[in-house]
């Protein structure tokens, strides 16, 4: 029973699933910012009263914003151009931290013991670590650059040929 159990552990420890994990979280976090894209469209009227931001007025940052969210979340989701779509996100959510520390954004209080800020400031971590990482195997990132390699190892080998001949 013991040999067991070591050899379960050992296999556990040592075994790694990143990219699985990668498109766990990559599809996670783009559902996330997908239903704050959402939500924001639903809640138009209210948020569009903001001051706003970057020298817009607050129903044109509230615009950009949701289709920010909504475009980079489905990037995210799909594994396309990841590395890119995070960092219109990143500007938003630390923007966001911004807010909230400076007291321009409504604090109503601690939610078991996390105060308002600290959900743009994990989504603004996941996303630096998306592009630390990548998105992994299981995206369009890495089909698309599979193909170009597959494709540019073909077109050299084919000149390789026609300079032969």
């Amino acid at each position: 029973m013991m040999k067991i159990a070591k050899s379960v552990f050992v296999y556990l420890s040592t075994h790694t699933y990143s990219n699985l994990s990668r498109l766990f979280l990559r599809l996670f976090i783009g559902v996330i910012l997908l239903q704050l894209g959402v939500n924001q469209i639903a809640n138009f009227d209210t948020l569009s009263r903001f001051s706003g931001l970057w020298g817009m007025d607050g129903g044109t940052t509230v615009s950009v914003i949701i289709v920010v969210e909504l475009i980079c979340s489905t990037l995210i989701i799909l594994g396309l151009l990841t590395r890119v779509a995070i960092i219109p996100l990143i500007i938003i959510m630390a923007s966001a931290v911004a807010l909230v520390m400076n007291g321009y954004a409504s604090v109503t209080g601690e939610v078991f013991g996390m105060q308002p800020m600290m959900l743009p400031m994990l989504l603004c971590g996941i996303l630096v670590f998306f592009g630390i990482a990548g998105p992994g195997k299981i995206s369009l990132d890495y089909i698309l650059a599979r193909y170009i390699v597959s494709y540019d190892s073909t077109s050299t080998e084919e000149e390789k040929t026609l300079e032969e001949a």
